[in-house]
């Protein structure tokens, strides 16, 4: 197949993890003999730009003309008239694409921040089309819902006339796939088109992440890692409380936070150690680049992500679950769909520091509970959430797609 791969950003311009997914699916489709074109925007994550157009080292050609209608280094402001410029332009520059490049399908990974007019231009262009929802960004273009309120209903009767083509109103979406079955609910539950959309789990590269020697070993000091983006929705807080419970105890026990996120976030989550006095068992790593993370993951004896939100997946537990390391988790929107308490994990209440506690110590204190969550939290990842499963799926979906169009 020819597919036309469309999304907001596409490295070297990365964000998190879907970018390197996006990038690591393409490359294995060139390598199972697509051909692939990129179409994506030229901006970096801060702000700086890229070169408009060049072959990437996989074989995908890469075409970076797109506009996005806030750069990711800004904060996110809805503003009508620069979506519409950007999803006027959009449209125009992917419609020549589509012109030029004649796909056989066209798959949108991201729209964040991006417009839908992409998608505008692949409907009126009859080109097979489908989309994949790594997280809710969809409801960025839901339209103002009714109000009594003079300004609110100024907003739902404006994105039902002028300001149209910054929501969803009048697209298709007859081909849809979803990561979790949480964030399909969550989307459809808050009005989004989506259905009649599939699940298709993502996965993680288990050759990157590989089970590591003597998996449910404990070092001296016991070592607790985060890894993710430091934001008050991701619960930070909660395992730093659960700290002081421990150390009060006497437990030699300590904390590494690899990420990056909201500056106020990360001194109020200072202030706090430093309050508790687990200041000194806490060491705050900042972004670990992707070639460093499965090291970090094998030095570590527990990983701990305390979400408070729906997390749309959970990519991090399944790389620690891969690399040997047991998980204790919070079961917020799709970690919940993997993990099994007592089976591959320890689940806890979100922001239940007492319970957090109580299942760092269980976990510390059981060798072989630990080992046994270890083993089965990598069997897990083997067996199911691996990316070749990934991108078998993802292949077949979009071969689906090319054959049994409708719209």
């Amino acid at each position: 197949m020819k597919i036309l791969m469309v999304t907001n950003l596409y490295p070297p311009a990365i964000l998190g993890g879907y970018e390197i997914l996006c990038e690591y699916v393409t490359g294995e489709l060139c390598a199972r003999g697509h051909d692939v074109v990129v179409q994506t925007s030229d901006y970096r994550t801060d702000g700086s730009r890229l070169p408009i157009s060049f072959t990437g080292v996989q074989g995908e050609k890469i075409v970076r003309n797109l506009q996005l209608y806030v750069p990711f280094n800004k904060p996110y402001k809805r503003s009508r008239a620069s979506h519409l410029l950007a999803d006027a332009y959009n449209n125009r520059v992917t419609a020549r694409l589509i012109e030029r490049e004649k796909p056989d399908v066209i798959f949108f990974w991201s729209m964040r921040r991006l417009s839908l007019g992409s998608i505008r231009a692949a409907m009126k262009s009859g080109v097979p089309y489908a989309l994949t929802l790594n997280d809710d960004y969809l409801l960025a273009y839901k339209p103002g819902d009714f109000s009594l309120s003079p300004r609110k209903s100024a907003s739902y009767y404006l994105d039902r006339s002028l300001a149209l083509h910054t929501t969803y109103l009048g697209l298709k979406f007859p081909h849809v796939a979803s990561i979790s079955q949480s964030l399909l609910d969550n989307l459809v539950k808050q009005g989004a088109p989506v259905a009649q959309a599939r699940v298709i789990y993502q996965g993680i590269d288990n050759t990157k992440f590989v089970l590591k020697q003597n998996p449910g070993s404990l070092h001296e000091p016991v070592r607790l890692l985060y890894a993710g983006q430091v934001h008050m929705y991701k619960g930070v807080h909660t395992v730093i409380e659960s700290m002081a419970k421990l150390v009060d105890k006497g437990l030699n026990i300590n904390l590494q936070i690899a990420g990056s996120g909201e500056s106020e976030y990360r001194n109020f989550l200072d202030t706090l150690s430093r309050r508790l006095g687990v200041k000194e068992n806490i060491s705050f790593l900042g972004k670990i680049d992707r070639d460093k993370l499965a090291a970090l993951y094998h030095e570590s004896d527990i990983f701990v992500f305390p979400s408070i939100w729906d997390e749309p997946f959970g990519l991090t537990h399944l790389e620690a679950m891969a690399s040997g390391v047991p998980v204790i988790s919070t079961t917020n929107g799709g970690p919940g769909e993997f993990l099994e308490h007592g089976v591959n994990s320890l689940t806890f209440k979100a922001e239940d520091p007492i319970d957090l506690a109580d299942k760092i110590q269980q976990l510390i204190s059981d060798d072989e509970l630990r080992k046994k969550i270890a083993l089965a939290g990598c069997k897990c990842v083997a067996d199911y959430f691996t990316n070749t499963r990934y991108v078998d799926d993802l292949e077949q979906f979009l071969t689906e797609v090319s054959k049994n169009w409708w719209v």
